[in-house]
């Protein structure tokens, strides 16, 4: 029994995992961020970067499934996006628990790639959520679609590699 608990260990760490050779792209600024509101000049995408101790971006509406609230991470030149790392806000207990993603390499096709759960249990904790291998993009959004606390509120990096 032991031996089958050391290798399932082991196995988990690795699937979750930041991929080796994979870059934070927001904090080494090759990415350039946009959203689509901020709540307010406290409150903008400069504030979303991940452990950044001051903060966290929040969209203007917070209405859980609110579709039209998006924060997104671009470049003017192709990248290979991998995952993502989340984390909620620095000053209060909110964070965003659910969330889709969408990629586009020309800003105007857009692909959804998956519903994901951020599994964040607190405000500080850094999560990783793995794609599920590279794809290549120039824009990454996030779309929340429900929080913990009392609003949408988000720090965050991707992880990525340039080519």
């Amino acid at each position: 029994m032991f031996k089958l608990i050391v290798i399932l260990s082991i196995f988990v760490a690795c699937v979750i995992a930041q991929p080796a050779g994979t870059l934070p792209g927001i904090q080494n600024g090759y990415l350039i961020l946009s959203s689509t509101t901020d709540y307010n000049a406290d409150h903008g995408v400069q504030n979303s970067k991940l452990n950044r101790p001051i903060r966290a971006w929040i969209p203007t509406t917070t209405a859980i499934n609110n579709v039209n609230q998006w924060i997104m991470a671009s470049s003017s030149v192709p990248f290979d996006v991998y995952g993502i790392s989340v984390q909620g806000r620095y000053d209060a207990n909110d964070w965003i628990i659910e969330f889709t993603i969408q990629v586009s390499l020309d800003g105007v096709n857009w692909q959804q790639i998956g519903y994901f759960y951020s599994n964040l249990n607190d405000r500080n904790t850094v999560k990783y959520i793995d794609f599920g291998g590279a794809r290549r993009v120039r824009n990454v959004m996030l779309v929340p679609k429900n929080f913990m606390g009392t609003a949408y509120a988000l720090r965050w990096d991707v992880l990525m590699k340039i080519v």
